[in-house]
């Protein structure tokens, strides 16, 4: 609870070959239009949010890993 990291350190702690998965998703027309959304213009991310549960679905992260990113992320300095 109250997990919150900005888009940017949560992309850093994913790392580029996540983040280039997370781009290919924004830009797949397949990928539902919210998500796209959220993908690419997200201030922040809550890790209590319904989005972060899909957005963990859809990168194959347990909740567990989601909690460990956010974690890190909300540490990360920038």
């Amino acid at each position: 609870e109250g997990m919150v990291c900005s888009r940017l350190q949560g992309r850093l702690v994913l790392g580029e070959a996540t983040c280039d998965a997370l781009d290919t998703l924004a830009a797949d027309p397949a990928t539902a239009w919210a998500m796209r959304q959220t993908i690419l213009h997200a201030i922040q991310w809550e890790r209590n949010s319904q989005s972060m549960d899909e957005l963990a679905f859809l990168l194959g992260y347990t909740h567990e890993q989601m909690d460990s990113l956010f974690s890190v992320a909300m540490g990360v300095r920038v």
